[in-house]
């Protein structure tokens, strides 16, 4: 970093996961006004998932999943083949099978012109990502909170979620979890019904462990 004039005999090291050293004062002006001057983020992006064709499930089995002690997944503009909502399901053998009942799911949802509608049932086929009836064909985005993946314990997800409902804004937020105790290594989305995801983006980001 000596063209930076760093002076100590503990030169700076930048790498993803460890980094050490001490910058002076000078040493920051300059990394910012060049551009190098980075604060990285918490998250660490896993994978993206760019569906250009009709799929019935959206699966999620990385290995590199059950390294975080919690996930961020973002959805951005889901479309359908047909009227429907999504579903969260677990995996706990890395997608050979996905649990498809004994969920616990609850939630409140409401749109521009009407109230809010609570949605809760102790025992669905998965954690439904909108409300059981209310359904959409395109501008479906949710943000997905899942923690404890990989634990003998639930592994619980909280989510928020907008969609274009009829011609009007729709939103929606509420949790679920899986009602026994087990380890899962993976996750998938999949719709009510027989209908397909047609387009959009689900990327997955990781938090690391001890934040």
């Amino acid at each position: 970093m000596s063209s930076f004039n760093y002076i100590g005999v503990n030169a700076p090291t930048q790498d993803e996961q460890s980094n050490k050293g001490i910058f002076n004062i000078e040493d920051n002006y300059n990394l910012i006004v060049n551009g190098d001057f980075v604060l990285g983020s918490m998250y660490k992006h896993i994978t993206t998932m760019d569906i250009t064709s009709q799929v019935a499930t959206l699966d999620f089995v990385n290995p590199e999943l059950v390294n975080y002690g919690q996930l961020l997944i973002v959805a951005n503009n889901l479309k359908y083949s047909g009227s429907t909502y999504s579903k969260l399901r677990l995996t706990p053998d890395g997608g050979t099978t996905y649990r498809s009942s004994g969920y616990s799911n609850g939630g409140y949802y409401g749109r521009a012109n009407g109230g809010l509608t609570n949605d809760r049932n102790g025992s669905r086929d998965g954690i439904h990502m909108s409300i059981t009836g209310n359904t959409a064909t395109t501008g479906y985005h949710f943000v997905l909170l899942l923690g404890g993946l990989s634990t003998e314990y639930n592994t619980r997800a909280q989510f928020y979620q907008t969609n274009d409902y009829t011609g009007q804004l729709a939103v929606g937020w509420g949790g679920g979890f899986y009602n026994t105790d087990e380890r899962h290594n993976g996750f998938q989305f999949v719709n009510s019904g027989s209908y397909n995801f047609s387009t959009g983006t689900v990327s997955v980001y990781g938090l690391e462990v001890g934040f």
